[in-house]
């Protein structure tokens, strides 16, 4: 069985989109089978939908926990997040079980919106799918060091990150089932 690769990162967040100002310091397991690009995108997405009670799902092994997620102060789920292109009953599950879910995908995936907007999602008006540009997560994978120390800052849907010295930008476009 192979181990888990822990990656730390020193994340100060600047959100001006949502008023979130946050330094933090988290580590992130990588399961074997995850990606780079796709540990990338769980750092994003933690860092873009910062708030109290925020975690990194708690087995991303078994894929039963989101990548992310928002507890209240009695523990009630308040928000989902995802990434990539989970299956459509994955998304109705989720949209069953939060409030709020959110899909963070750094690749075009047409044949995935397609089978998302097809299926009968739950509760379409709580899903938010957030594409990250491409080229900012190929970068930012490509300067992946075991210590991080990350700038991320977003202002009207722009990302500007620094990462271990080197600066990337890109955008994260919000849109939900009825817009592609």
């Amino acid at each position: 069985m192979a181990a888990f690769t822990t990656w730390n990162f020193e994340l100060e967040i600047a959100d001006l989109d949502r008023g979130v100002y946050v330094s933090e310091k988290v580590s992130v397991a990588q399961h074997p089978s995850e990606t780079t690009e796709r540990l990338v995108v769980r750092v994003l997405a933690y860092a873009l939908e910062w708030t109290e009670g925020i975690r990194f799902g708690a087995d991303i092994s078994t894929g039963e926990a989101p990548a992310v997620w928002v507890h209240d102060l009695t523990q009630r789920l308040d928000c989902w997040v995802d990434v990539g292109a989970p299956a459509p009953e994955r998304v109705h599950r989720a949209t069953k079980a939060a409030p709020r879910v959110v899909i963070y995908t750094w690749q075009e995936q047409p044949r995935w919106w397609a089978d998302l907007r097809s299926f009968k999602i739950f509760s379409p008006e709580r899903l938010t799918i957030v594409a990250l540009s491409e080229p900012l997560v190929a970068g930012l994978a490509a300067h992946l060091e075991r210590r991080n120390r990350w700038s991320v800052s977003r202002t009207e849907g722009i990302l500007y990150v620094e990462a271990n010295g080197a600066r990337f930008e890109g955008t994260a476009a919000s849109t939900g089932l009825g817009r592609a």
